[in-house]
């Protein structure tokens, strides 16, 4: 038929139509950008807080969850060493008020992922209560028009001689909570928070500990790079940094970016020495 003559040169017209586009599409995987994170936990006391208890509400690990490698290895989500660090000043004067009490303190370096696709990081930290720390949860980074931290996390407290079980709280213990997917070795446990999540076989669990409440923290923070942000909460704070980082085997250092005024939520180290400016940058 006297149309098929015509499909070679529409055929070549598609591929010369579609290259630019695919050289635009390499070339922005091959640009991915990259960040540095640094997320730190610390408790505080709130004397109106008691309404924040949550035991019923559903504590749970992300399927799509991911562990950081060592400083150095070309993997996509690295530790940063503690002198590379931007928030040990204020790490250290949270420590010292006799107020406050850092229980997570951890940077990384990753690219910039979309929120269908980027992963959680596991976090724990604090005393040890049984198979579990005192901190829990998880929290990921996600690039879309602009960066965001979503945190997921909860904060148990132990019954001790000072304190007693919320009324909503009986009989809450640690063992129904989940357990970290890091600390987990097969099996699956459903408890009365963690339903599917992971968790080790009744075997090989500890002893229980009893709980007076769990806290649970959940939100996402639109970002600036270069600023420090504070999520504020009754029973614990976050405060995150993040900078430009550049890709592994790049000398991956983190980047500084031009200061411009600041409009974070106030935060209790408002004196700290390490309070950056913010960047009004594209993330």
């Amino acid at each position: 038929m006297p149309f098929l003559k015509y499909i070679p040169a529409k055929t070549n017209l598609l591929v010369a139509l579609l290259a630019p586009v695919l050289f635009l599409l390499s070339n922005f995987v091959y640009a991915q950008k990259w960040y540095q994170v640094e997320v730190l936990v610390f408790t505080q006391s709130d004397s109106f807080g008691a309404e924040t208890s949550l035991p019923e509400a559903k504590l749970k690990y992300p399927l799509n969850w991911v562990e950081l490698a060592a400083a150095g290895s070309n993997n996509k989500f690295t530790v940063v060493n503690k002198t590379g660090r931007r928030l040990n000043p204020d790490a250290y004067t949270l420590n010292s008020t006799g107020v406050y009490k850092v229980l997570y303190h951890q940077a990384w370096r990753q690219p910039g992922i979309s929120p269908r696709n980027a992963p959680w990081l596991i976090v724990s930290g604090g005393k040890t209560l049984g198979d579990h720390r005192e901190l829990e949860g998880s929290i990921r980074l996600h690039l879309s028009s602009y960066l965001h931290l979503e945190t997921n996390l909860w904060l148990m407290s132990p019954v001790n001689n000072t304190s007693r079980p919320d009324f909503r709280s009986k009989h809450l213990s640690t063992d129904r909570v989940p357990i970290s997917p890091l600390r987990a070795k097969g099996g699956q446990s459903s408890g009365a928070f963690g339903g599917g999540s992971y968790g080790l076989s009744g075997s090989t669990r500890g002893p229980a500990i009893e709980l007076s409440r769990i806290d649970t923290l959940r939100q996402s923070e639109r970002l600036q790079l270069g600023k420090t942000h504070y999520i504020d909460h009754p029973k614990m704070g976050v405060l995150i940094k993040v900078v430009r980082a550049k890709a592994p085997g790049a000398a991956a250092t983190a980047v500084d970016n031009p200061p411009a005024p600041a409009t974070a939520s106030p935060s209790p180290l408002q004196t700290s020495p390490r309070q950056d400016a913010p960047d009004t940058q594209a993330p």
